[in-house]
């Protein structure tokens, strides 16, 4: 069971990105205020933020029974309500990168059709059962 939480996890932080940017498609002019660089005095490092002390109990308070299937598993961590966020989120995407990128003649964005429910579904289990 823990197995097939850690490939759900790995799969959603897969899915979803890090930003709103199309990093394959920026150009140097982007870069330009990531080359900017700050001195940093190592013998003299800047205070850290203070910590805060976490006071909850870290648990998952799901009741499986000895008889619970994979798919009971999946089901109660990979809600419908997450599905169509990812999906809401990973065609928002795929219409930023479509739109910002100049398509060539046989480009297969050009044929691009948003993803589903249903076929996220199908991704996740093909993931899962590499």
């Amino acid at each position: 069971m823990n197995y097939i939480l850690i490939q759900i996890f790995l799969l959603i932080i897969w899915i979803i990105p890090s930003d709103n940017s199309c990093s394959e498609l920026s150009s140097d002019e982007d870069l330009s205020s990531a080359r900017i660089f700050t001195e940093f005095d190592v013998k003299n490092p800047p205070v850290p933020c203070p910590r805060f002390k976490f006071s909850g109990i870290p648990s998952v308070h799901v009741q499986f029974d000895d008889i619970s299937d994979v798919l009971q598993f999946y089901e109660t961590f990979i809600d419908f309500s997450l599905m169509s966020k990812i999906v809401e989120e990973t065609n928002k995407y795929a219409k930023q990168c479509i739109q910002s990128s100049v398509a060539r003649q046989f480009s297969k964005s050009k044929f691009w059709v948003e993803t589903t429910v249903e076929e996220l579904h199908v991704l996740f289990a093909l993931n899962i059962l590499q």
